[in-house]
């Protein structure tokens, strides 16, 4: 008899043993999945743009632009939009590019790849003048068809609309909106004459470059 309870005494003490073993396990595994669910990030905090900070480098640019840029007509201006034409040695006229390149390069309110995009349309528009070996610079403004469809852009503003004396004095902002991932805005302007009639309908894409917003495309509709 007190084998046999011994042999009971001993079966009851494994049952027990593994069971706070199993407790044990369980515990640890849930323990680990909370750990593994608190670590999730929220992406829509992290990818997400600043609206008034969108629409602030917007207004300080074309505030810039209209009231300084255009209505003071600076001479030399402080950075060029579009490069000057020159006459080289070799008798040809063209664009000076490398001039553009320095005084555009770290334009503040253009992303990088914004002023990349400048310089390389404009590259390319060279290439089609080089071509052309203009060798007065009043033929300019008769390229052969050809070459102005590589270099149309010289002859409008790109960031109001129109030809020659741009009559705008003012802008307003309509609306502004994120795209579907947030990681750019979309503003939308009108620029105003002294009337008050809409001139352009603008369409301004900004992102954030680092830690600081710059526009990455600018869109008219004249």
């Amino acid at each position: 008899m007190r084998k046999s309870g011994l042999i009971i005494l001993l079966v009851v003490l494994s049952f027990v043993s593994c069971t706070q073993r199993n407790d044990n396990k369980n515990t640890e595994q849930d323990n680990s999945t909370e750990k593994i669910e608190t670590k999730k990030p929220n992406l829509a905090v992290i990818d997400s743009l600043n609206i008034d900070s969108c629409k602030l480098v917007v207004n300080d640019f074309f505030d810039w632009y209209i009231k300084s840029y255009i209505r003071e007509e600076q001479t030399p201006p402080t950075v060029l939009f579009s490069p000057r034409f020159k006459k080289y040695p070799d008798g040809y006229c063209s664009l000076n590019i490398d001039e553009f390149k320095k005084s555009i390069t770290d334009f503040k309110y253009f992303s990088k790849e914004f002023i990349n995009f400048l310089i390389n349309r404009n590259v390319e528009c060279n290439e089609a003048i080089l071509k052309d070996k203009i060798t007065d610079l009043d033929d300019i403004l008769n390229l052969r068809d050809e070459t102005d469809k590589y270099c149309s852009f010289l002859f409008y503003d790109d960031w109001l609309g129109g030809q020659d004396y741009i009559e705008v004095t003012d802008f307003r902002i309509i609306s502004t909106k994120q795209n579907f991932k947030k990681t750019k805005c979309i503003v939308k302007m009108e620029t105003l004459t002294d009337y008050n009639s809409v001139h352009s309908k603008i369409y301004v894409e900004v992102i954030k470059e680092k830690d600081n917003y710059k526009i990455n495309n600018i869109e008219v509709e004249f």
